[in-house]
């Protein structure tokens, strides 16, 4: 059985564990090293030193727990090892990795926007076998900072995670969006209040009690937000899920555009070109690009219950049949050159 270490911060619905999921269903000895949590061990200060580490991280430490990271690596012997994101790992253990076992596949996955980037992150791409990004759109210009076979494997479904039979009827809302406050997503969710005062509009998720303005739109936020099995619960439950992806995403698909479906929701979702050509328009999902035309969709989704539940059905099917993450893995490891058999 091949062996793989997964490097990241295993919280609430992370991609890493969607991925350690996916690998273990594939077969894989698994090994998990999160940063953020081994790097305690080191800071000085108490809580002052976290704060001081987390936005001017000092180099000392961070090399302690990349020291902890190497030997544990070579000890546990991955043909296999899986980055996310900015996790704090230092180019000089990845290169360490490299020095002392040079057949390891190094894998960059990267879920942001390039805005995200960081240094050190940037200094790893040129060390890795496999960078694997959410968005077609920076394959280019992550090739050009350096990263290392830059592939486009975007985000995916997770049903061990949020999997629910797709409802026709029994819908607790009208209208659902979950996710943190952006002034673009306050836009559509006036509008749609403005228009829609008598339906039920539910909002979770960070910042809106803060920073919204729209005081409408303030007396629908029910929480700061949803996770895992509430969440899948809130898309099923909710008769349209809205997907207002946040502005620096544009022609990505972000996490929401997989979960909502895979819970058997409708999703009412911004334009999303790269998407487009597997998910169809008014067949799997309903795009919008236009605010002021977002009211005249909603008002056919009310009137046309039938055509909208067929919608809900097909979108939940195309994303159980082709876009899990158990698919996504398998990609990687067929861009890797692996095969590996199921058990």
């Amino acid at each position: 059985m091949m062996r793989m270490m997964i490097i990241g911060e295993f919280g609430v619905g992370s991609l890493e564990g969607s991925y350690y999921r996916a690998a273990l269903k594939s077969g894989f000895v698994i090994e998990v090293f999160e940063p953020l949590k081994e790097q305690k061990a080191f800071l000085k200060g108490g809580s002052a030193g976290q704060l001081i580490h987390k936005f001017l991280p000092v180099d000392a430490w961070s090399k302690k727990m990349n020291r902890k990271w190497v030997s544990r690596a070579i000890s546990f012997g991955p043909d296999v090892i899986l980055c996310f994101t900015n996790t704090r790992v230092l180019p000089g253990a990845l290169a360490s990795i490299k020095a002392l076992r040079p057949k390891v596949k190094l894998v960059w996955i990267w879920p942001d926007p390039p805005l995200s980037l960081e240094t050190h992150t940037i200094l790893n791409g040129r060390l890795v076998d496999l960078t694997a990004t959410f968005s077609s759109s920076s394959v280019a210009v992550l090739d050009k900072l350096g990263f290392f076979n830059v592939r486009w494997i975007p985000l995916a479904a997770d049903p061990d995670l949020h999997a629910m039979e797709v409802r026709s009827q029994g819908f607790l809302r009208d209208i659902g969006f979950v996710g943190g406050w952006r002034p673009e997503r306050e836009e559509v969710l006036s509008a749609i209040c403005e228009a829609f005062p008598d339906l039920v509009i539910e909002i979770h998720g960070p910042y809106w009690k803060r920073d919204c303005k729209n005081r409408q739109v303030r007396k629908r936020v029910k929480g700061p937000g949803l996770y895992e099995k509430d969440l899948a619960t809130f898309f099923n439950t909710t008769k349209v899920n809205l997907n207002v992806m946040d502005q620096t995403h544009f022609m990505s698909a972000n996490m929401r555009f997989f979960e909502i479906p895979v819970a058997g929701g409708l999703q009412l979702s911004s334009a999303c070109p790269e998407m487009e050509g597997s998910f169809h328009n008014m067949k799997h999902v309903i795009y919008f690009s236009e605010v002021h035309k977002i009211t005249e969709q909603l008002k056919w989704i009310f009137n046309h219950p039938l055509e909208a539940d067929k919608v809900r059905r097909a979108g939940n099917k195309m994303v159980m049949g082709k876009h899990t993450y158990i698919q996504r893995f398998d990609l990687i490891l067929e861009h890797l050159g692996l095969k590996q058999d199921k058990t």
